[in-house]
C-alpha cells in the first residue's frame, strides 16, 4: 500500500506536466493579448550566498497603450512611485522627496518601460520583462519564451516549473514558476551555480481590469513638484514673484498710512543704502575667501572654492530678492504723489 502510495505521490508531478504546455510561449500569450495587467508582490536579491536577501514590496499596474504605474516599497510609509504616459516618465521618492521628469524616448532611462515598443511589460516586474519578454509580438521574445522548457524534476502537482540556460560557462540560469488551475505566472528566479540570486514572487494578479485614473498616474505634493532640488527655474520664479508682491502689500500699506510720500522715500533711501552697504560687505568678504581657498592647498573634493561659489550665488539671489522688494516701491509712489497731487477731493 506504502508503495502505491509512494507510486501515485511520483506520478502526479507528471500528470501535471503533461496537461501543461511544453515551453513558455503559449502561457506568455494570456499576457501579452491583455489591454490591463495589475499584480502585487515581492522580489529580491542578494549579492553572496552568505548574505540575506534584500526584500522589496511592489505594486504595479499597466495598460498597452503605453501608460504604467509602479510602486516599490508598497509596504512602507514612504515609497518610490514611478509612472509613465504618453510623452513622459515620472519618478518620485517620497522618502527623498526627489520628482523627476523624462522625455519618455530617452534612451538613459534605466528601466526597460523607457522604450515605446517595451512600455507594456507582459508579465512579472524586475528582472523578467526584459531578460525574456523583450520587445512584444517581436521574434526575439518568442525565441526566449520558447527556450523556457518545462521540467519535470522542478515540477509539482500545483505548479509547472520552465526552466532556461541564460549562460552555460558562467552557470547561470532562470525558472518561472506557473500555477497549474489557471496558468498564471507566479514566480520568477534566477540562478547563479545553482544558487537564487533574484526571484520575483507575485501574490496577486488581474488580467483585464478597468483602471481608474490612479492605476496609471500620481500626484505628487506641490512643493515637492516645484521645490529647489526637483525644479529650480519655478522655485526661484515662485521667490521672485513672493517677494514682488510682498513688496507691493508693504509698500502699499506704508504709503496709505504716512503722513507724506516724501517721509516713506526717505525710509526707502535708508533701506536702499543698508542693503548696499550689507551686499558689499558680504561681497568683500566672499572675495577673501575666494583668494584664501585658491592660494591654501585645497585638497578636499569638492574643494572649498565651490562652496564660495555657491554662497555668491545665494547672496545675488537674495540681493536680486530685496532689490524686487525696494523696486516695487516706485509705481506706488508715483501714484501716491499724483494723489497728494490731486488734493483730498
Amino acid at each position: 500500500m506504502h508503495r502505491l502510495a509512494a507510486l501515485v505521490a511520483a506520478l502526479v508531478p507528471w500528470l501535471a506536466l503533461a496537461q501543461s504546455p511544453a515551453s513558455l510561449a503559449p502561457v506568455a500569450d494570456r499576457y501579452l493579448g491583455a489591454d490591463t495587467y495589475c499584480e502585487t508582490g515581492k522580489w529580491g536579491m542578494r549579492d553572496s550566498p552568505a548574505r540575506g536577501y534584500s526584500e522589496v514590496a511592489f505594486a504595479r499596474c499597466a495598460h498597452s497603450d503605453g501608460r504604467f504605474k509602479l510602486i516599490e516599497h508598497a509596504d512602507q510609509p514612504q515609497k518610490l512611485i514611478i509612472w509613465a504616459d504618453a510623452g513622459k516618465y515620472y519618478r518620485y521618492s517620497e522618502a527623498a522627496r526627489v520628482y523627476q521628469e523624462y522625455p519618455i524616448d530617452k534612451p538613459y532611462i534605466n528601466s526597460p518601460y523607457g522604450a515605446r515598443g517595451e512600455v507594456f511589460p507582459a508579465f512579472l516586474s524586475r528582472q523578467f520583462p526584459w531578460r525574456v519578454v523583450g520587445r512584444p509580438g517581436g521574434a526575439d521574445a518568442g525565441s526566449r519564451l520558447e527556450a523556457f522548457q518545462a521540467s519535470s524534476a522542478l515540477s509539482t502537482p500545483q505548479h509547472t516549473v520552465y526552466e532556461r540556460v541564460a549562460d552555460a560557462q558562467r552557470g547561470s540560469s532562470e525558472r518561472v514558476w506557473v500555477l497549474n488551475k489557471d496558468r498564471s505566472i507566479v514566480r520568477w528566479e534566477g540562478l547563479q551555480g545553482g544558487e537564487i540570486h533574484r526571484f520575483v514572487e507575485i501574490t496577486s494578479q488581474q488580467v483585464n481590469r478597468k483602471l481608474a485614473g490612479g492605476d496609471l498616474s500620481h500626484d505628487v505634493p506641490l512643493f515637492a513638484r516645484y521645490s529647489l532640488q526637483n525644479n529650480p527655474k519655478a522655485f526661484v520664479a515662485g521667490l521672485f514673484l513672493a517677494a514682488g508682491l510682498a513688496g507691493v502689500l508693504f509698500w502699499g500699506w506704508l504709503f496709505a498710512r504716512a503722513a507724506s510720500v516724501e517721509d516713506v522715500a526717505r525710509k526707502r533711501r535708508k533701506l536702499w543704502r543698508f542693503q548696499l552697504w550689507t551686499f558689499g560687505a558680504t561681497g568683500c568678504a566672499l572675495a577673501a575667501l575666494a583668494v584664501l581657498t585658491s592660494i591654501g592647498r585645497d585638497t578636499g573634493h569638492p574643494p572649498a572654492i565651490v562652496l564660495v561659489f555657491v554662497l555668491a550665488i545665494w547672496c545675488a539671489g537674495i540681493f536680486g530678492l530685496t532689490a524686487l522688494f525696494t523696486l516695487t516701491s516706485y509705481p506706488l509712489e508715483r501714484f501716491y504723489r499724483r494723489r497728494e497731487a490731486r488734493g483730498p477731493g
